[in-house]
């Protein structure tokens, strides 16, 4: 990987919400701007597993985890990064979609992968510590 670009994984759920997750590879593909990122695609296999595979991405120093997938897969991978320099990213593909409508993620999948273009973090509150997210503009809730 080259130690200019930022390293990024995507965590992909193959079973959430509207389906969305199975034209992510294929957008990741086309308007990420690999200039910047060198990324790694996963998949989850089982309930959970975004905890784990997110763990072993903020040990292994990548810069940010995109979480796509509904709430869910956004909790996993958002408590995996409390208190790590790693930021979580969101392509919302669930049914809700909670922290990405709070965020002004845009749902549509190009749109939301030229937030993660950005790599604009901003830290927010969860209760109990900050965790770090990419984000659309400057909006502070």
């Amino acid at each position: 990987m080259d130690l200019d670009k930022k390293k990024i994984m995507f965590i992909i759920n193959p079973i959430s919400g509207v389906g969305k997750q199975k034209t992510v590879e294929k957008a990741i593909e086309r308007y990420l701007d690999k200039s910047k990122f060198d990324y790694v695609i996963k998949y989850t296999t089982h309930h959970k597993h975004a905890i784990d595979v997110s763990k072993n991405a903020a040990e292994e120093q990548y810069d940010a985890v995109i979480a796509v997938g509904g709430d869910g897969s956004v909790n996993e991978v958002g408590q995996s990064l409390i208190d790590t320099p790693t930021a979580i990213g969101i392509i919302p593909a669930g049914s809700g979609n909670g922290l990405a409508h709070f965020m002004d993620i845009p749902f549509n999948v190009a749109k939301a992968i030229r937030v993660i273009n950005k790599f604009k973090i901003i830290k927010i509150d969860t209760a109990t510590t900050h965790l770090s997210v990419l984000q659309e503009s400057g909006l502070t809730h």
